[in-house]
């Protein structure tokens, strides 16, 4: 099934600055899958996970106007940041 607008995932994910790869979040090692409405994500989560398939392995190239911007968040992610994910889709359901 293709996941649209109005789902809420359950993914595990890794999140990395761009270009070190420091890495500034994580589900796997955690063991426990996150879920959220996809409306309540960053612009470039909304546009790259649209109309992807459940079971998917996607991976991310976000820039820093579809990610955090100039505001950054907290001190893992610096202003002005491009992002990597990689996101393992397990669940969506229609919200």
């Amino acid at each position: 099934r293709a996941i649209t607008a109005v789902d809420t995932l359950t993914v595990n994910y890794l999140g990395q600055v761009y270009p070190d790869g420091t890495v500034f979040d994580e589900s796997y090692s955690k063991k426990k899958p996150v879920s959220f409405p996809l409306s309540g994500v960053i612009e470039g989560w909304k546009q790259g996970l649209l109309g992807k398939k459940v079971g998917s392995r996607v991976v991310l190239t976000i820039p820093s106007e579809l990610g955090y911007g100039s505001a950054g968040k907290g001190a893992a992610i610096p202003p002005d940041s491009d992002l990597i994910f990689v996101i393992d889709i397990l669940e969506a359901k229609a919200s």
